[in-house]
This record gives C-alpha cells, structure tokens and sequence, in this order.
C-alpha cells in the first residue's frame, strides 16, 4: 500500500478508520470483554445461543448508531475540516459488529485456521482489490480517501460473507433453538454481561482516546506527512496485536477450565515470568527484523523501522494484561480497568504535549507507548493485591527496561 497510495491518503484514510473506531466501540457495549470471560462456562447449545443473540444486537445497535452518527457528520465537518470522514462510512457498523463477534466466537471456539482465515483473508483480498485498482488505471493509483474507502468496505463484505458460511451451521442451529429457551439464556445472561462489561467499556472508550489523541495531535501540529509515518509504523507494530490474539486465543480458555475446576492458579508467577520473556523476545525480533523496510518502503517512510519496536509492544503490553492481570478478570473487579486506564492516559497527555511538537511522529508513537505501559503496570500491581502476588516486581522491571529502550531508539530517529 505504501506503493500504490500517497501518503496523505493513507493518512486521511488512517483517521476515518480511528472515527470509525469510535462508532464499533459505542455498538459493541464492552460486551466483547463479558463475552469472553461467560463464554467458557456455557454449554456448547447455549454457546450457539449467545452468538446469535449478540449478532441481533451487533445488527440493531450497529444500525441504530450508524443513523446517528450519519446525521452528526455536518457538525462534525465544521470542527474538523478536511479530515472528517464521509457521512455513509458509517453504514459500515453492522458489518464490521458482526465481524467482531464472529470472530471472537471463531477464536473462543478455538478454530485456529478459521480464525486465521478471517485475520488474513480481508487484507489479502483488500490488497488485490488496490492492484486490480491501479492496473486499470493506468498506473494512476487511487486519487482519493474516499476510493480507498471503496475498496475497504467491499472486501470487508466478501470477508463477512466468507465468515458467515464458515459458521453457517452454528448459526442455523444457534437460531432453530426454541423461542423460550432463547428467551429464557438471554435474561440470564445478557444483564450479567452488561453489569460485567460497563466499566470495560469506560475503559475501552478511554483506549480508544489514548489512540486518538496522538494521532489528532500530531495531525494538527505537523500535517498529514508526519501522520502517514505514524499510520504506517502503527500498522507495522500491530503484528504484536496479532501475535497476541493468538496468544490469547490458547492462553485464555486454559486459565478459565483451570480456575473453574480448582478455583487458584498456584502455576501463575512462574508462567507471567515466562511469557513475558516470551513477548519481549518477539519485540526483539520484531525490530530487528524491521531493518527490511528500508529496501521495501519508499523512501517518505525511512523513520518507520526505527519505531516499530515501540508500537509492536504496545498491543504485546495489552496481551501481557491478560496473564500479569488476570486476577481482575477472575475476580470480576473491573472497576481497575478504568482507573488504571484514565493513569496512563493522563500521563500519555503530559507526554504527548511535551514530545510531539519536537519529536513529530516519534514524540507520538512514544507518548502512546507510555501510556500503555502506565495502564498495564497500574492493572498488574493492582491485580497482585487484590487477588493473589505473581510476582509483579520482577516483571514490572523488564518490561519497563524493555520499554525504555525502544522509546530511545524511537526518539534517536530524528
């Protein structure tokens, strides 16, 4: 893509997707953390059952939220200028909830190659869409954001559409099942969930701020050049976002039967430990590897390998939550999730302030991974107190090192 689009466009494009982020968080209700945590004590029937019902709700509440935000987009268009997104990106909400919640039921499941498939599948297609685009084009390329839309939205139907044959069974089953029976799960669940998932949802409202505010930033103090590189090494480092769904794809139902059936983790200190290692060795890896990108991206994007060590542990750093923090999860205490959430955001602010107008891009990338590494380091020591200790030092210790380094690295590359 970094061939084929000018890097205005992609980051025009990179700020819709961000907007657009919003509108999924707003449908999805934080129900995508409950889900995850109640879907390993149902029954397999009554699994079926719960993805059908949340995909009635991806549809309803997608498409609800989509009409509103469409008849706020002229408001919006007058306060950011030039970077709000076109008014029908939001029809696009039902489909991408029920990608969501397909997804997570394949990953849940653990239906590895499906799951995979629906990772892979949409970028490939996206991708082949955007060399079919500038093969008949002469050569020309996209000219707009909005083509670039175009293209997205298509393949993400064909992905839907690939998705939903891929469960065809579980759905038919999910929606034979008898209307009390339906009925009679979703009370029992649904409130549950919802009273789980409320301070999720704060939380993931906050992330989802943590992400905007260095991207409006920099946007507004340095200009669409200095986005495009940070939209680029974003989506470079988001290979940690990948590994971890992975991660968590094997690592979450195994931590879920073993408490269920002993109610401790007595094995947890020493697995943080390792796992840790674990992710900060692919961090390694991952930077080292980068070094390619100076021979495979033009040369606008020469900066981009120098921070890929920083936004590939930033998603490591939400996966690692999922082990050093696990404690908050078994316990149902999310109240931390947004407290500890609104810490790292404060500081990523103070940060963020200071660092983009010198640092640009870098200033960015930096200011967005320490306030990360705030929100992990606040919900881990806040884990170990209120459930049981893993050793929270030790690990706290190497990932901030681990940390330090990369954001030096990243700040030496201006």
């Amino acid at each position: 893509m970094s061939w084929l689009v000018a890097p205005e466009l992609l980051a025009q494009f990179a700020l819709w997707q961000l907007a657009l982020g919003f509108g999924v968080l707003l449908a999805g209700q934080g129900l995508g953390h409950a889900l995850v945590r109640d879907f390993h004590e149902l029954s397999v029937p009554e699994q079926q059952q719960l993805l059908a019902q949340l995909f009635i709700v991806a549809l309803v509440l997608g498409g609800l939220i989509a009409v509103v935000m469409f008849a706020l987009t002229a408001p919006m268009v007058s306060i950011f200028s030039g970077f709000s997104p076109p008014s029908a990106i939001w029809f696009m909400l039902p489909i991408l909830m029920i990608m969501q919640w397909g997804t997570s039921f394949l990953r849940l499941s653990q239906l590895a190659r499906a799951f995979a498939l629906m990772q892979i599948g949409g970028r490939v297609v996206w991708l082949l869409l955007l060399l079919a685009m500038w093969w008949f084009s002469n050569g020309q390329g996209l000219r707009s954001a909005q083509q670039l839309l175009t293209l997205w939205f298509v393949a993400e139907l064909l992905n839907t559409a690939v998705l939903l044959w891929l469960i065809r069974t579980q759905l038919s089953q999910a929606f034979a099942l008898r209307r009390d029976w339906f009925a009679a799960v979703w009370r029992q669940r649904f409130g549950a969930m919802l009273t789980y998932a409320r301070p999720l949802l704060l939380s993931e409202g906050l992330y989802w701020a943590m992400g905007a505010l260095g991207a409006v930033l920099l946007t507004a103090w340095h200009g669409l050049s200095s986005m495009a590189i940070y939209a680029m090494a974003v989506a470079v480092g988001s290979v940690g976002s990948m590994a971890g769904q992975v991660f968590n794809t094997v690592w979450l139902p195994e931590v879920y039967k073993s408490y269920q059936s002993s109610g401790e983790l007595p094995w947890l200190p020493r697995r943080a430990l390792q796992l840790t290692l674990l992710a900060l060795c692919f961090v390694v890896v991952a930077a080292l590897a980068s070094v390619v990108l100076w021979w495979v991206l033009p040369a606008s994007y020469e900066q981009v390998p120098y921070l890929v060590a920083a936004t590939a542990l930033k998603p490591i750093l939400m996966a690692l939550q999922r082990v050093s923090a696990i404690g908050i999860e078994l316990r149902r205490v999310t109240w931390v999730s947004p407290l500890a959430m609104v810490s790292g955001l404060a500081l990523q602010l103070f940060f963020a302030w200071w660092l983009i107008p010198v640092y640009a891009a870098a200033g960015a990338i930096v200011s967005l991974l320490l306030g990360a590494l705030v929100f992990w380091t606040v919900k881990t020591v806040m884990a170990s107190i209120l459930w049981q200790p893993i050793g929270a030092s030790k690990i706290i210790s190497l990932v901030w090192f681990a940390a330090g380094l990369a954001c030096f690295v990243a700040l030496s590359s201006v």
